[in-house]
């Protein structure tokens, strides 16, 4: 079996702990041009799509990441997440 590993950068700071999101915080959240889902204000990573492969770097503001955010990525290989 082959792996594909996905790199995830993020800033290197405190982010709070894993979180949910309110059901407003979904009906207003927002898509970047990867399909990566953040609350409307970007503060929250919601969650990824099944197809983001490679490299992604997550947004400077983002302050906390959603329990589920990276529930998918198990079907794409192995995601590490990297502090900058």
């Amino acid at each position: 079996m082959i792996y594909r590993s996905n790199y995830i950068y993020m800033e290197e700071k405190d982010y709070k702990a894993l979180t949910n999101t309110t059901r407003e915080e979904n009906l207003n959240s927002i898509y970047d041009e990867f399909g990566v889902r953040y609350t409307a204000d970007g503060k929250k990573l919601i969650s990824t799509p099944v197809g983001l492969v490679g490299d992604y770097k997550i947004k400077p503001c983002t302050e906390s990441i959603c329990d589920s955010a990276f529930q998918f990525k198990v079907d794409l290989g192995v995601c590490i997440l990297f502090m900058l």
